[in-house]
């Protein structure tokens, strides 16, 4: 059996093709998750869907109040969750 582990915060899957296919051997996968990671998931996964939801009815949306980090999180999540 080969295990591969998640990083979840930068979204690296490791051996999974971009058709959505494992690599041969891959037979579990391992996904640290504590709370501060599942909050910034959530969190973005929320804003996504405002987002989405405002903008396919002409709107602009920009969220503001987030710190560097948040907005680095942010950035470098959304549209991928």
């Amino acid at each position: 059996m080969v295990t591969a582990i998640v990083m979840t915060c930068h979204l690296d899957v490791p051996n999974v093709g971009g058709n959505g296919t494992m690599a041969p051997g891959i037979t579990q996968f391992v996904v640290p998750l504590n709370l501060e990671t599942l909050l910034i998931i959530l969190t973005v996964a929320a804003l996504d869907s405002i987002e989405t939801k405002y903008r396919d009815h002409g709107a602009t949306v920009t969220f503001t109040g987030l710190d560097r980090r948040s907005t680095a999180f942010h950035q470098r999540l959304t549209g991928r969750l």
